[in-house]
Order: C-alpha cells, then structure tokens, then sequence
C-alpha cells in the first residue's frame, strides 16, 4: 500500500511537492521494523523483503531524498554478530544505488561505545546515525558516552519517552532536551528536526487536534532550538 513502492505514484508525489512547494528530506523506513529480513525464516518472504526495500532506497533517490533512515530498535534490534553481518553486507551492495550528497542513516538501539563502530564497519561516508532522543532516553544512555558518536548524526527525531518505557508528550518523560541541544551545539549539528513525538490527536481519550498537538511541541522546543 506504500505508494513509494509503485513506480507510476512517483510522478504524482513530485506533483504534490512542486505543487505545495515542499521537500522530503528524510524517509524512515518503519516497514523494516516489522519485517526485518535477518529475522525471516522462509527464503522468499526474505526475498521479497530486500527487493522491498531496495525499491524503496531507488525510488527515495527519485523523489531527492537525502536520508534513508533503517531502524534497528525494539523488534529488530541486532542481538547476534551473524545479524549485523547480514545488515552490513546487505548495505554495501545497495551503496551504489545513494547518490552523492545522499545517506543511508541507521537508528540503532547499540550502546553508544558500539554504534560507532559499527558504522565504520561500512568503510564509507554515506553510512551516518539518525539520533532518536526519546529511544536514547528509554534505554538510559547517558550524554558522556553518547557525544563520542554526535559528529556522525546527520538526522534527529524529536521524542521524548520513559525509562524504560514507551513514547510519551514532549516534557513527561525521560529525555533531557537542554542536554541533546547543547551537545548537538557543540558539533555544529545544522541538520533536521523531525517530530516523532507521542501523537495527542488520535484514540479515545485524545481531545486535540493534531495542528494543536504540533503547535504544543513546537512552542515546547522553541527555546531549545533558539540556543
């Protein structure tokens, strides 16, 4: 249903763009998240899994996308050394397909003396982090160990989220934002800032409206990003 996977959907995204006057930057690969292919078992579920995917790689490079953003978090975390083999070599063979001034960017749930590592593992500069502050929180990283990888950031999701648990509004939670934004500061990072933050205008108990939930996020970071 994804309409980045259909070719004949490009023309019209491109439609929409020039007619709104619009970029897309970044494109997060959640598809990934609930069918990692390194966890598929039958061949050509598998298959079709990496042939999704670099599809989707393709067709973002299309439409001038800069970041493509593969999460490994939660359900696909890396949890073994054959898995992150399987990602890196996979990786490396759809390189070609990123243009020039273009990244594939990994979210990763590896603590922090681990990530940068494994992204030298890639052997090239098209391989960077997308930074989620609200997943750093969850899992009770600490900013002394994470700035040894902030230079390698080329994209940030906004979240704030419990320790240890899930996604929550901006401010009730775990995630130090004056912290992210000072550290941030200091490696000049002049990337996005994308909100993922817990949405207040669906479910039953929601009384928002989701230009009101954006505008509540965005006067909560107007200080931060003013620094």
């Amino acid at each position: 249903t994804n309409p980045l996977l259909k070719q004949k959907k490009l023309k019209e995204i491109k439609k929409e763009k020039k007619n709104f006057n619009i970029r897309i930057d970044s494109l997060t690969c959640d598809y990934f998240m609930e069918t990692a292919f390194f966890l598929e078992k039958n061949n050509s579920k598998k298959e079709k899994i990496i042939n999704n995917l670099k599809k989707l790689i393709k067709h973002s490079q299309l439409l001038n996308i800069k970041f493509f953003i593969i999460p490994l978090v939660d359900k696909t975390s890396i949890k073994t050394t054959n898995h992150e083999n399987q990602v890196i070599k996979l990786i490396k063979g759809f390189l070609p397909l990123v243009k020039r001034n273009s990244y594939i960017l990994f979210e990763t749930d590896y603590k922090p003396n681990k990530i940068r590592n494994f992204i030298k593992k890639f052997n090239t500069t098209k391989v960077k982090i997308n930074y989620d502050t609200g997943n750093s929180a969850s899992l009770g990283f600490n900013f002394d160990e994470e700035k040894n990888y902030y230079d390698l950031i080329k994209n940030v999701h906004i979240k704030d989220r419990v320790l240890g648990g899930s996604t929550v509004p901006l401010g009730e939670g775990n995630t130090d934002f004056s912290e992210v934004f000072s550290q941030l500061q200091n490696v000049n990072y002049s990337g996005d800032f994308i909100l993922q933050a817990a949405r207040q205008d669906i479910g039953k108990k929601s009384n928002k409206d989701f230009i009101e939930t954006i505008l509540q996020y965005i006067k909560f970071l107007e200080p931060y990003i003013s620094l």
